[in-house]
């Protein structure tokens, strides 16, 4: 039963490494984009978000990792406990075991010396005698086979003792470079804010005069739909079939970016260097590869293609009383009225001299949606 019970807690513990593997590859794909990417083409506010980006994964991985090795431990010491009780037993059974040898010995010798062929009494004991050493005897390899037993589990419980505390040791190397990882993320993100609070003090020194900054600088790309594309008609029939079969794909949509990270969430929050200021993403936004393609999330029409002061573009796609809009592409791939089916590309981005970010949008009419809530939750990686 305790061997069941080991081997029931190691599956556990097991499963929660594999799971452990995926955050691991997840984690090592974001330092790998993120330190591809030219920093300097960004602004201060993606730049924060970049580097907040990689806090929050470089944390959830040390919380992950402290937690599996909190498992490992119990694992080791409930390897130690069985171990030890091994041990214990396995010296009782030699003991035993030897005990049982100098009885058999004992009796073997005092058989020979009274055996007497012709006397009936002693030929009826020694029969009994002979009963009594077979039976020994078989009880003897029931020993010998317990004790192999005993000997191989023992081995084996030492291996997998040996395996935990490997597993344990390359945790616990990897926990204290995720750890100098943060504290180099943080010490960057400091230094970032401090050099353009110092970058931005010289120009209001020079000026003269200071700059009123004003928060819509920081904000992410956006279009506003009101501008962009008139409203769908509610009462035609075909729009509310549209939005209706777009509204069931709520939580299964695919993300428009295959391997890209989120970097900013939606709704509002304040400037990371000016409390007073409060920026506002209308959608989310997603730091992508080099020569990414842009897919559309699910059946539509091209509603309108907007050419961005950044020399940038955004495709927006109606779905019935629905939009999901795309922007910040370097390049587009449709026209305005093309239909477009779940999958199709609808543009891409170029390389890492310019900023590869996709912010990503849905609206239903001119009310701003949460798109977090409508994508598949399991397609970061």
């Amino acid at each position: 039963m305790k061997k069941f019970l080991i081997i029931l807690f190691l599956s556990v513990v097991g499963e929660g490494l594999t799971a452990q593997t995926s955050i691991l590859q997840q984690n090592a794909f974001l330092d790998s984009l993120i330190a591809n990417a030219d920093k300097a083409n960004y602004d201060i506010v993606s730049r924060i978000s970049i580097l907040d980006t990689q806090l929050e994964t470089k944390e959830y991985v040390v919380k992950k990792l402290k937690s599996d090795i909190v498992q490992l431990d119990k694992e080791i010491y409930n390897y130690q406990i069985y171990h030890e009780r091994l041990n214990t037993q396995l010296e009782y059974e030699k003991k035993k075991y030897s005990e049982l040898i100098v009885q058999a010995d004992k009796i073997k010798n005092s058989m020979y010396q009274n055996f007497d062929l012709f006397s009936f009494d002693n030929l009826y004991k020694s029969f009994r005698q002979f009963l009594f050493i077979k039976n020994l005897s078989d009880y003897r390899a029931k020993k010998i086979k317990r004790i192999k037993d005993i000997k191989n589990e023992i081995a084996n419980v030492t291996v997998s003792l040996d395996e935990s505390k490997n597993k344990r040791s390359t945790l616990a190397e990897r926990l204290g470079v995720e750890q100098s990882f943060i504290t180099k993320y943080k010490n960057n993100r400091r230094d970032i804010i401090a050099q353009f609070k110092a970058e931005l003090s010289n120009k209001v020194q020079e000026n003269a005069q200071p700059k009123v900054v004003q928060g819509d600088i920081y904000r992410p790309d956006s279009v506003s739909l009101a501008k962009a594309s008139k409203p769908a008609d509610t009462h035609n029939n075909v729009s509310e079939q549209d939005a209706f079969l777009f509204e069931v794909q709520k939580g299964y949509l695919e993300w428009p970016v295959k391997n890209s990270v989120i970097i900013s969430s939606f709704g509002e929050k304040k400037h990371p260097v000016y409390d007073k200021i409060t920026i506002r993403n209308d959608g989310i936004n997603f730091l992508v590869p080099a020569y990414s393609e842009v897919k559309v999330v699910y059946d539509g029409e091209v509603s309108k293609i907007v050419s961005l002061p950044t020399n940038q573009f955004a495709i927006i796609v109606k779905h019935g009383t629905y939009f999901t809009v795309y922007s910040g592409l370097d390049h587009i791939k449709v026209e305005s009225g093309d239909a477009v089916q779940k999958g199709d590309v609808i543009g891409n981005f170029e390389n890492f001299e310019n900023k590869l970010i996709l912010n990503f949008q849905i609206w239903n009419g001119t009310q701003k949606i949460n798109p977090y809530h409508w994508l598949k939750q399991n397609k970061k990686i």
